[in-house]
């Protein structure tokens, strides 16, 4: 139950972060269609991994196994944010330590 609590509340702050992103790229006019077509999406991948996963007529795990997947699944999308939190993060702080590391031009020692 730990487990489940625990998984449930990292995938709903990992949504909020990732909204929040989504956010602060778009305008306020288009935020409520990407959110929806983002819910659309994961309604859609949870569905199709629920029938494969689940259902009888799919692999018909039991439930450990299906932990296993879902853990997976969950932790594949977090190195993914992971991966693009570094990416942005390089590419915001690239800049600045390069600036740094010219040191002062000819008229800024002047």
């Amino acid at each position: 139950m730990l487990a489940t609590l625990s998984s449930s509340a990292s995938t709903m702050l990992l949504i909020t972060i990732a909204m929040f992103e989504i956010a602060t790229e778009i305008s306020m006019e288009r935020y409520a269609l990407i959110k929806g077509a983002n819910n659309f999406g994961a309604f859609i991948l949870q569905t199709i991994i629920t029938a494969v996963v689940v259902d009888g007529r799919g692999l018909g795990l039991g439930i450990i196994p299906q932990f296993t997947i879902y853990g997976s699944y969950f932790s594949a999308i977090a190195v993914i944010f992971f991966e693009g939190c570094v990416h942005d993060y390089d590419r915001v702080a690239k800049p600045q330590r390069l600036h740094h590391c010219r040191g002062a031009s000819k008229s800024e020692r002047q």
